[in-house]
């Protein structure tokens, strides 16, 4: 049980690797304790006893604004929606009363974990740096793409062929995101991954 918010949440926390998962009964208007030594910078809701969307905040995105883990949707903007992310709580409006959440939040952890962000480049060889070698990283583009998921246990050559969150589809190929010592690297021009005009969220663990 954790009492850091205005209602009594059920957390399981792994404060060092920077992941906790969070069960609360909303109230209609509540914060809740999230079981986290810092703010989480991802955090992806799903409402338990109804169809709803897998509305997913990112730090990127801010506040009052979800992407859908279920959707390749651009952002959408709700002012009930994530109003507060903090050190020990997250607040939010959009909760219905006496319906039950569950909540995956996540922050970085240096040399283990990074939730971040980059803009594409339209251009092979985008470089991202995380200070280690991923074994998983999923990226969204804020615009109107799927959810890419990439690790290194399905590799095609240096590459990994993708999945999808939002799709039943069988794992695709030509989205070349190569994992390196420190990082990944966008070996693509496909607007999935890098689009020169686009921006993109990520979370990758070791």
């Amino acid at each position: 049980s954790n009492t850091d918010g205005t209602i009594t949440s059920q957390v399981s926390a792994n404060v060092d690797a920077g992941f906790s998962i969070v069960k609360y009964t909303a109230t209609g208007s509540e914060s809740i304790g999230h079981g986290l030594s810092q703010q989480p910078e991802m955090i992806i809701q799903k409402r338990t006893d109804v169809t709803s969307e897998w509305a997913t905040y990112t730090a990127t995105t801010g506040l009052q604004k979800y992407l859908q883990l279920q959707s390749s949707a651009v952002v959408t903007n709700d002012a009930n929606f994530m109003t507060a992310v903090g050190a020990s709580t997250f607040t939010s409006q959009w909760s219905s009363n006496s319906h039950d959440y569950i909540n995956y939040c996540f922050h970085s952890v240096s040399g283990y974990s990074k939730v971040g962000s980059y803009n594409g480049t339209g251009v092979t060889g985008n470089v991202q740096y995380l200070g280690f070698e991923p074994s998983f990283v999923m990226i969204k583009s804020t615009g109107v793409e799927s959810w890419y998921m990439m690790d290194n246990k399905r590799l095609n050559g240096v590459y990994s062929d993708q999945l999808y969150a939002n799709l039943s589809n069988a794992e695709g190929t030509g989205q070349h995101v190569d994992f390196t010592s420190n990082g990944f690297q966008l070996d693509t021009t496909d607007g999935g991954v890098n689009n020169g005009s686009a921006s993109y969220i990520f979370i990758a663990i070791a």
